[in-house]
């Protein structure tokens, strides 16, 4: 249950170099206090998936150049997310409670421990897939006499395809079901009084870094609208998983025509492709406020929409849309050892999932681009050099802002969460107020130019190398954020109208006063570097180098034959990358001056057998990888920030855990 009369550590201050970020903490990369690369999730957060596949397929020759295919999939996934941890909630505090509640002196003070409130994530789905494919070949120099033979050879491909996705998901709350309050709000199961929330501590010296509790949560019952309650609990304490926040329900069907055609001429010197798309979508949604009317009215849980008619219960949610691409391409084959390419297409991704933070669908991802490129054959084929230039350019992308340079606006949830258990009013609990139930983004339409690379060779019959990088050039952006700047001007002046709101407490460092105050100082800093396009936090330049040695079948080493073995490595290279920015004396974010995370380099390598088994009927493989083999790069700083010293000295906040060094062992066979 929840604790009263407890107290939590501080969170950081600019003290130690990290701006208090609302619930946000700074990484914790101090072995000496907790071993950097323990899970204190532990086993308490895990999926459970069972899947259910079917395809069948049909490809026919007709003729010599006419052929068919057609296929068709089902596939039924059901999905339960075990969550003994919950978003924000995933922090390791330090009890600095001598006393427990009742006085007696408190055994864990000073000790390490996480708490939050489980959850279950319940997320069944199916999808249908039907596809058709007709193909046919004409070659004029086969077909036709004289001048006509020099029309060139053509290929068309006809292709239609239907997908139907449906499904549903509820995130269910861990309660006590039968509340220890007879009367006022705290009788509501659902109140946030009745929650419960487990505390693991931690004893790194004992080697107890995790929660080692085994998989107890999934044998609790969940509760949906009409289920019977769990037998009481002697304690008074029954706990149950109830769908508080309500389901989301989705069904899309998206139909899709397409037209391919390839020419080539003067002895396939001139290759020319073109292609024509077009896909058309009409899905159907229901959120969970539009199942109000049927949650229970005891639990307050909202219904299994299993047996919901989406179709007939959300009628009015209805929604068709759809477009049209392209895509064209010149290869010609100047000379035996160079070619020259062009290609541009534009692009459109139906969508049918990915929401702003209003709930709202967002609009279509479109897209146009073009690349220029010259390939090379050289040394009798030995060598092939790539290089290519593109241009992209991209309309309503995307745009995962929730957690940025500036902060996190995923704050919102806690704070609706501390609103709706006061007033008792799950609407608060679901879009277009908190967005438990999605994962928003915002959107935005880039520009973006650069250079790739591509070599492959082969400097000996045994000794294979693949070397490939990229360089980014300069990308554009519009305004960053459009739609998180109309909802807080939409729902902070809301907020801030209820007074008796600001002192309740979103976590147990916050309330919703100081939340709202955070809030608006990571929109003013998010502005302040909304110009800056996202590729900028991403490398500059990217570099991979692969090869691999075969040892031929008669090497020996000391009388001991290799035939068989291979062995080969990898390096892998990136470029810096923006990770924060430097404030102003207003102590805003500059985008003008931003901070770096440092170039990276890591290797990898394998050792290969292979052999034939059963008369060369059976290949067996055998091969062990080490990946990280120099083990860097594994603590990296992935958010800086101005440690606010006069000088501008950035300190990291945020480390991402890379792969340490990992081998693996595999045995293949092939028939």
């Amino acid at each position: 249950m929840n604790f009263v009369n407890t107290g939590v550590s501080a969170t950081p201050s600019f003290a130690n170099g990290f701006p208090t970020n609302g619930a946000s903490f700074r990484s914790l990369v101090n072995p000496a206090l907790y071993p950097t690369f323990a899970s204190a999730f532990g086993n308490s957060a895990y999926r459970l998936t069972s899947y259910h596949i079917a395809s069948v397929f049909l490809e026919q020759q007709i003729t010599r150049d006419f052929f068919i295919e057609a296929a068709a999939n089902r596939v039924d996934t059901k999905l339960r997310a075990i969550n003994g941890f919950v978003g924000q909630l995933s922090y390791i505090y330090v009890d600095p409670n001598r006393q427990l509640p009742n006085g007696q002196p408190n055994p864990n003070a000073g000790r390490l421990y996480s708490q939050s409130q489980p959850t279950i994530i319940e997320a069944p789905n199916a999808a249908r897939n039907y596809r058709a494919m007709a193909s046919y070949e004409f070659d004029f120099a086969r077909r036709t006499p004289g001048w006509l033979k020099n029309l060139g050879r053509h290929s068309a491909a006809l292709f239609v395809e239907q997908d139907t996705t449906t499904g549903w998901s509820s995130n269910n709350g861990l309660f006590n079901v039968t509340p220890l309050a007879t009367t006022g709000a705290a009788a509501t199961i659902t109140n946030g009084v009745n929650s419960i929330q487990y505390r693991y501590y931690y004893d790194p010296a004992a080697h107890k870094v995790g929660t080692s509790v085994g998989r107890h949560l999934e044998a609790i019952p969940i509760l949906y609208a009409g289920d019977p309650f769990p037998a009481r609990n002697p304690s008074g304490i029954t706990p149950a998983f109830i769908s508080q926040q309500g389901p989301t329900n989705t069904e899309a069907i998206v139909k899709t025509q397409a037209l391919a055609l390839q020419s080539f001429f003067w002895k396939d010197r001139i290759v020319v492709t073109n292609g024509l798309r077009k896909d058309d979508q009409t899905s159907w949604l229901s959120v969970p406020n539009d199942f109000v009317a049927l949650r229970d009215p005891v639990t307050n849980a909202a219904p299994k929409p299993t047996t919901i008619n989406l179709r007939k219960f959300a009628a009015a949610s209805r929604a068709e849309r759809g477009g049209h691409t392209y895509s064209r391409g010149l290869v010609f084959h100047a000379l035996p050892w160079v070619s020259l390419s062009y290609n541009t297409s534009n692009n459109l991704q139906v969508n049918s999932g990915m929401r702003n933070i209003f709930g709202d669908l967002l609009p279509n991802p479109q897209g146009r681009g073009s690349d220029y490129g010259l390939k090379f054959a050289l040394f009798d084929r030995r060598v092939f050099l790539d290089v290519t230039y593109y241009t992209n350019s991209n309309i309503n992308t995307p745009d995962s802002i929730s957690s940025n340079a500036a902060g996190n606006f995923k704050q919102f949830d806690q704070l609706w969460i501390a609103v709706a258990n006061f007033t008792g009013d799950v609407k608060y609990l679901t879009t277009p107020y908190s967005t438990l139930s999605t994962v928003w983004q915002d959107v935005v339409s880039t520009t973006s130019k650069g250079w790739e690379f591509a070599l492959t060779a082969n400097p000996t019959k045994q000794w294979r190398l693949t070397l490939n990088g990229s360089r980014r050039g300069d990308n554009t952006t519009t305004a960053r954020g459009t739609y998180i700047n109309a909802y807080m001007a939409k729902y902070i002046p809301i907020i801030k109208s209820h007074p008796e709101w600001q002192n309740l407490a979103p976590t147990n460092v916050t309330t919703v006063a100081s939340s709202v105050a955070e809030l608006e100082n990571i929109l003013v800093n998010f502005n302040a570097i909304r110009n800056s396009p996202s590729a900028n936090f991403s490398p500059t330049w990217t570099l991979n180098l692969v090869q691999t040695f075969e040892l031929p079948r008669e090497a020996r080493l000391a009388g001991l034959p290799l035939g068989g073995f291979s062995f080969g490595g990898s390096m892998n290279a990136r470029g810096t990358a923006i990770n924060g920015f430097a404030v102003d004396s207003k102590f805003v974010l500059d985008p003008t001056s931003p901070y770096y995370s440092p170039p990276s380099l890591n290797f990898g390598g394998w050792i290969t057998y292979k052999r034939k088994l059963f008369k060369n009927r059976v290949d067996w493989r055998l091969q062990l990888n080490v990946r990280n083999l120099l083990d860097d790069n594994t603590v990296f700083p992935l958010v800086k920030v101005d440690s606010r010293d006069g000088k501008h000295t950035p300190s990291t906040a945020i480390y991402n855990l890379r792969e340490p060094r990992t081998y693996q062992f595999t045995s293949s066979f092939r028939f």
